[in-house]
């Protein structure tokens, strides 16, 4: 809908954001005039501390100008671009605050219609919705006809022609919690037409990680809008997710799902990394996840502030707990706990690829040659793989007072329908610590997860290139 620029206020002496309207408008009475003035009033009547406060409509040279105050800090989709997908309770924060900007909205009959990662601003511990330059009375039928807004955001009922509600501005919300705690909306498809297909006929699965919140976005996110809640109600739900006072004092019993059934034969690390990837995904073990931040600290890591890490282009630096690592931008990341980090191409499909990185304090008998031997003598004989096919084990070159080594196979996990796995593990031992790194390719069969291998080959080598362990 427009541009928005940082202007200076001469007159009250104070910066300002000025949105540039992609219309051009003529005499005061048609109708863009009309349009831009209703827009701008609606916005402005709303006064809320999550809400952006617009304090004048101007018109130059035929180019609807909107001023409003000035948000000095990034909007959730660059939080989301830079840190990955964020906590459970953060999400639940952000939502609660988002809610009642959207109540005091609703209750003024104003119906958002864009809400989206892009129109959220984080400003310290000041959570904003902006862009209501969209927005319009819910009770203006002149102009609820048109579909606005990102499709993979949008409801279905206004991607079927139906008038904008408040129960649409929930949809988009859910929507939007969802892109937070994965990484992306649930909806978003190479085109515009996938995209609406997905809103109209997609049910997204429940997210592991957010065990507590699901229940509630799966309310949210129902296809039809009379069942969802109203955005008090949601507000308090979400309010509980996060433990903080709901403010609408509404009284919600809020649902929670049971936990994903995490089957693991055994005690080892190599197991149970392979058994959450076959019944989930990327699950985390007992269901603690930390979101490993761009470049950041993980665990003991060092202070990034020091140093960049090297990363290919399109690719995006790590520095975890005594290692350093680059994969692609956009992956999925996070962890299973203080001593694994995985990357994922798509965490919510079986067929993917996938980089993980595991690391404990024992040094183990043989160097990495042994534990990479240790792997084939112990774990892969057991009943839980089958069809095991070693294709190379070879000692690798390593500095002063390491050991390195190598071992690709293919193999099937049997738990919980079953999956097929193309393996490269690259082991790295010092004389403190053990480092494994495995690049994996996975599909329902073995001819999908071999065809996976050989269309990312490329990427993964680079993973594998990048992988330096510092310490």
């Amino acid at each position: 809908m427009g541009v928005v620029w940082r202007a200076y206020d001469e007159l009250l002496r104070r910066d300002v954001a000025v949105k540039e309207l992609h219309v051009r408008i003529g005499v005061d009475g048609d109708f863009q005039s009309r349009q831009v003035l209703r827009e701008a009033r609606a916005a402005a009547r709303l006064r809320h501390p999550g809400v952006v406060a617009v304090h004048d409509v101007v018109v130059d040279d035929g180019r609807p100008l909107i001023v409003m105050e000035l948000i000095d800090g990034p909007s959730l989709a660059q939080l989301i671009r830079t840190d990955g997908p964020l906590p459970e309770q953060r999400v639940a924060e952000i939502g609660v605050r988002v809610l009642a900007a959207l109540s005091v909205a609703h209750e003024q009959g104003v119906v958002h219609r864009d809400v989206k990662p892009g129109n959220i601003l984080l400003d310290g511990d000041r959570i904003v919705l902006t862009d209501f330059g969209i927005a319009v009375m819910a009770s203006d039928t002149t102009l609820t006809t048109s579909v606005l807004g990102s499709p993979e955001y949008l409801a279905p009922e206004r991607v079927n022609g139906e008038p904008a509600t408040p129960a649409t501005d929930l949809w988009s919300l859910g929507v939007t919690l969802c892109a937070a705690l994965r990484g992306e909306s649930p909806f978003q498809r190479s085109d515009t037409q996938a995209t609406l297909a997905a809103v109209l006929t997609y049910a997204p699965p429940p997210i592991p990680r957010a065990p507590r919140l699901w229940p509630v976005l799966d309310a949210i996110l129902s296809k039809d809008p009379e069942p969802r809640p109203t955005a008090a109600q949601a507000g308090a739900m979400l309010a509980a997710v996060a433990g903080i006072p709901a403010a609408s004092g509404e009284a919600i019993t809020l649902p929670v799902a049971d936990p994903v059934p995490v089957r693991v034969p055994g005690p080892t690390k190599r197991r149970q990394m392979v058994a959450l990837l076959a019944v989930v995904g990327v699950v985390a073990a007992g269901g603690a996840w930390f979101v490993l931040r761009s470049d950041g600290d993980h665990g003991g890591a060092r202070n990034p502030a020091t140093s960049t890490v090297p990363a290919p282009p399109g690719f995006v630096g790590f520095r975890g707990d005594g290692f350093t690592i680059a994969v692609p931008r956009g992956w999925f990341k996070d962890a299973s706990g203080g001593s694994d980090i995985f990357w994922v191409s798509d965490p919510h499909d079986k067929a993917t690829v996938l980089a993980h990185v595991e690391w404990w304090g024992d040094v183990e008998p043989g160097g990495a040659h042994g534990v990479l031997d240790g792997f084939e003598k112990g774990e892969f004989t057991m009943d839980f793989y089958s069809n095991y096919r070693r294709i190379t084990l070879d000692e690798k070159s390593a500095p002063d007072g390491m050991t390195a080594a190598e071992l690709e196979a293919t193999y099937h996990v049997s738990d919980d329908g079953g999956i097929d796995v193309h393996d490269l593990m690259h082991a790295v031992v010092t004389d403190e610590s053990t480092y494994i790194l495995t690049l994996s390719a996975q599909g329902g069969d073995a001819a999908t997860a071999e065809r996976l291998w050989q269309e990312n080959v490329d990427e993964l080598t680079k993973i594998g290139d990048s992988f330096r362990v510092t310490s």
